[in-house]
């Protein structure tokens, strides 16, 4: 479905690489602040976990956290 509405686009997806994952949001295009919205999130994330993705434990604390993080910066539907 979304690869429909990317092709047809309704929708763009924006990527970006950080030190140890890579970031992507799909979003409606002329969406304001894309990019900065993207940015600012790789920045807190990879500030949060600074140690990189790879020693996250995830229990119920840290999904919090991530999720916390992610409504930070999301964009909502209008």
């Amino acid at each position: 479905m979304i690869q429909q509405r990317v092709s047809s686009r309704e929708l763009i997806i924006h990527s970006v690489v950080g030190n140890f994952a890579g970031y992507t949001a799909v979003a409606k295009p002329g969406c304001p602040n894309l990019n900065e919205m993207l940015e600012g999130f790789k920045d807190e994330f990879e500030r949060v976990y600074n140690e990189g993705l790879d020693s996250v434990k995830i229990d119920i604390g840290q999904k919090i956290l991530i999720d916390s993080i992610i409504q930070k910066f999301l964009i909502p539907k209008e």
